[in-house]
């Protein structure tokens, strides 16, 4: 018999009663063994407790299920983060999906189980946490406790608004209970987080040696509370956070090939850092691809950092070769003849548009007889990266950034 792939929803609380979620368990029940794919949507996260806690009432063993998708499409005014029963069918995922590969759901905080004793996920590949709409500051104790049980996972998306303050990583607590950091992942190639906050402070509690991209954003979503996300400047310390956990990860994570760095701000001597080290060679020296994405000329009290100084270091510097620099939406100042003499220097392929750097027609001829790769985008090509707003239909590795 051929796979399933079920969807159910988008519910609404007008449209559903106790006798259509007693129905979607019959059909579940009736196609349990097939199913592979399945995904739940509703307007609330109330909601979709209500009807997993129906669904899940009776154990019902899904035997080929492989994606677990859990989605809250809008929550205006009506934000909990209780879901009943939703860390009870957690809890017992090996058993009720022995073969689960990926699980998405639309909050991080309650819903994740207790603790990894009570839980494993030992098939799970890819793990999409997507706080968008959570006002709070979310719990990172329960998204490391979570990972203890993830010891074959692969791709770690982690989606939240920025926390303001700093949080102690060495000492963890989950009900109770202590969690001891770091946490091995040892087959995890793919992360992508927000940042400043709890994305940065994951890379503190993990060991992931095989890590090959690498994804931060600091856009913070279309919404910060209450403000614009165009409105939201970046500190001092905000920068000196992300750094030091750039600097955390690069402790044992010496594989990194791909690096995409969206709307987030580095000092000059952060950018050095990055890519020259301080006197001990490269952090990662495998580094090949470097993707900015929305950076302007400054933020708040940051400048971006991203300079001709740094380009003219890297001609000069053979520690670290690139193969490629991806440079869309930025508009900080970067000349052409910086670009030109790091490309001659050490050539690698080029993607841009017309926001930076500026090329002279000289300079762009110049590259062309180089036989350098240039990838030119046109304004309708490069969109406002939809990191934020895709919910969980996105590429989870993020590969598009890179």
């Amino acid at each position: 018999m051929s796979p399933v792939r079920l969807t159910i929803g988008p519910i609404y609380p007008n449209n559903i009663s106790l006798p259509v979620v007693t129905q979607i368990c019959q059909i579940l029940a009736d196609f349990n063994s097939r199913v592979q794919f399945l995904e739940i949507t509703t307007e609330t996260s109330l909601l979709a407790g209500m009807i997993l806690s129906g669904i899940f009432s009776t154990p019902i063993v899904f035997p080929t299920l492989e994606s677990l998708s859990i989605r809250v499409e809008d929550d205006p005014g009506k934000y909990t983060s209780e879901w009943p029963h939703l860390n009870v069918v957690l809890e017992r995922a090996i058993g009720w999906f022995p073969m689960l590969r990926t699980l998405a759901i639309n909050t991080f905080n309650d819903c994740i189980p207790v603790y990894p004793e009570r839980s494993s996920f030992a098939h799970l590949h890819t793990l999409i946490l997507d706080g968008t709409l959570e006002q709070g500051e979310g719990y990172i104790g329960s998204m490391v406790a979570v990972l203890y049980s993830t010891s074959r996972l692969e791709t770690l998306w982690l989606k939240h608004f920025a926390r303001e303050q700093n949080l102690n990583v060495d000492n963890l607590h989950v009900k109770g209970r202590e969690i001891h950091i770091p946490v091995p992942l040892p087959c995890l190639t793919s992360l992508s987080i927000a940042v400043p906050g709890c994305g940065a402070d994951i890379t503190e509690c993990i060991d992931a040696p095989a890590l090959h991209e690498l994804h931060i954003d600091g856009s913070r979503g279309p919404m910060y509370g209450e403000t614009e996300c165009d409105d939201i400047l970046w500190s001092d310390w905000e920068a000196r956070s992300v750094l030091d956990s750039l600097k955390h990860l690069a402790n044992g994570s010496q594989h990194l090939r791909r690096l995409a760095i969206t709307s987030t701000y580095l000092t000059a001597g952060g950018w050095q850092w990055l890519l020259f080290g301080e006197g001990k060679g490269p952090p990662f020296p495998q580094l090949e691809c470097l993707a900015l994405h929305g950076l302007d000329e400054s933020s708040g009290e940051i400048s971006c950092g991203f300079s001709d100084a740094l380009l003219l270091h890297y001609s000069q510097e053979p520690s670290i070769c690139l193969s490629k620099l991806t440079l869309l939406r930025c508009r900080f100042p970067l000349s052409g003849m910086a670009l030109v003499r790091a490309i001659k220097a050490k050539p690698f392929e080029l993607e841009f548009d017309r926001c930076c750097p500026q090329l002279s027609t000289d300079e762009y001829n110049t590259l062309v007889d180089l036989q350098v790769k240039l990838c030119r985008r046109q304004e309708w090509e490069v969109k406002e990266d939809e990191w934020w707003t895709r919910g969980h239909q996105i590429d989870a590795s993020d590969s598009h950034v890179y």
